[in-house]
């Protein structure tokens, strides 16, 4: 596993199905993420409702995502 800085869903500068997401504090692993700044302390996420459902913004007909901050870990399988 290699630490790395940046990651997302969509390419450069890795391959994403390698990655894996961890909250630095509680080691607990991060799921549904689309891009994420482990430097700048952010990621993005799809947003799920207590029943673990994605939730669905049925005017936009788009899956609701959110913006978490925190210190993040991203491991990279090489």
């Amino acid at each position: 596993m290699v630490e790395i800085g940046y990651a997302s869903v969509g390419g450069p500068p890795i391959e994403w199905f390698r990655c894996r997401l961890f909250y630095v504090e509680t080691g607990e692993e991060i799921n549904d993420v689309i891009e994420v700044s482990a430097v700048d302390g952010w990621c993005l996420k799809y947003k799920r409702a207590a029943d673990g459902k994605l939730i669905v913004d049925d005017v936009n007909d788009c899956v609701v995502t959110e913006r978490v901050a925190g210190k993040f870990r991203i491991e990279y399988d090489i």
